[in-house]
């Protein structure tokens, strides 16, 4: 095995650092990181050879939309486990990676007419042999937003719940902006507007007019000079919008417990599907780099014989023209 001092002197991890650039998501550049020469020339000829294929594939125009995406291979993990619970951000993060899968689905049955290339993703997916969740996709874009936020659209009940929130908020601040606008109440009030403080909506009244005003004090300003007060004429509607909340939240957290058990489901399946998303991100990201260096695929052979035609080191064309380097070596291991 070939040691790591040996590959820093190449600049081998400073090349890796280059092709990470063109990767779409930091699991890609984990992937990337650990590439390492092969110890047995097999093994480095069929990886050659997938690129070779991948390679011809987007010469002749072929495509993959991969686009960013996050790193789940936590999430799955958890998703793999009994009873798991899933909250709308990390339910967004699948989101997005099911969408990617989405994208690419239909160019997997191109890859599998390529021999090297179908048996590596083949040997990936193991028994299924396409990519992407269109039912559970489905889910989760009614289900979540890309900021993490739950939807109206998760469950009519939940639709429901949150219509007769803003209907019963409405009827507070009606009432409320009705109250600070008569003549017995704002003699009292240190400012005419309404706000929320404890998540209840209330009035700012003056500290020494507390008492002038009733219904409960909910927060004191830092001055404290004014006392945030919930008019007893809005309690009831108070209490009403109290209930809905707690509705909503329970509705949600069912809407999640069922969306999780989702996942858990197809968690296994995910899993590859998402190992594959990678294999074909780091293989694009390969291509990208061979393409801005005009890299050529080498040539391997079990002599013990070194061609280099026209070489030039990656890390100098970056800054300045560069003059190939022409090399043979043969039944040699050494250059002195």
């Amino acid at each position: 095995m070939i040691e790591k001092k040996a590959l820093w002197d190449l600049d081998f991890y400073k090349i890796l650092g280059l092709i990470e650039e063109f990767a779409n998501s930091e699991a890609t550049k984990k992937a990337i990181q650990q590439i390492f020469p092969f110890d047995e020339f097999i093994s480095a000829e069929n990886s050659l050879k997938e690129f070779e294929e991948i390679k011809k594939y987007f010469d002749t125009g072929g495509q993959l939309q991969i686009f960013s995406f996050p790193d789940i291979s936590n999430l799955i993990e958890k998703a793999k486990k009994e009873g798991v619970f899933f909250e709308p951000s990390e339910l967004t993060q699948f989101l997005k990676v099911l969408k990617v899968l989405d994208k690419i689905s239909p160019f997997i049955d191109e890859l599998f007419n390529f021999s090297f290339l179908s048996k590596k993703i083949k040997n990936i997916l193991k028994n299924n042999l396409s990519v992407g969740q269109p039912y559970v996709l489905e889910r989760l874009e009614n289900t979540v937003d890309e900021e993490g936020n739950l939807l109206d659209t998760a469950s009519p009940t939940l639709k429901y719940i949150r219509k007769q929130i803003k209907l019963t908020e409405e009827k507070i601040k009606q009432k409320l902006e009705e109250i600070i606008n008569r003549s017995n109440v704002t003699v009292f009030l240190q400012d005419r507007f309404i706000t929320k403080r404890n998540n209840r909506w209330v009035i700012p009244v003056r500290m020494d007019s507390k008492g002038q005003i009733s219904g409960i004090v909910h927060d004191v300003s830092r001055s404290g000079e004014t006392a945030f007060i919930e008019p007893a004429e809005i309690t009831a509607f108070s209490k009403k919008l109290e209930e809905l909340l707690i509705e909503e939240r329970v509705e949600e957290i069912r809407i999640l417990k069922e969306l999780s058990f989702e996942i858990h489901q197809i968690s296994e399946t995910l899993h590859r599907e998402f190992n594959v998303l990678v294999y074909l991100d780091k293989m694009l990201s390969i291509y990208k780099f061979s393409q801005k260096f005009n890299a050529e695929v080498p040539q391997l052979t079990r002599e013990i014989n070194i061609n280099l035609v026209n070489a030039k080191h990656p890390l100098l064309m970056l800054s300045k023209q560069v003059v190939p380097l022409n090399l043979e070596l043969k039944n040699k291991k050494v250059l002195v």
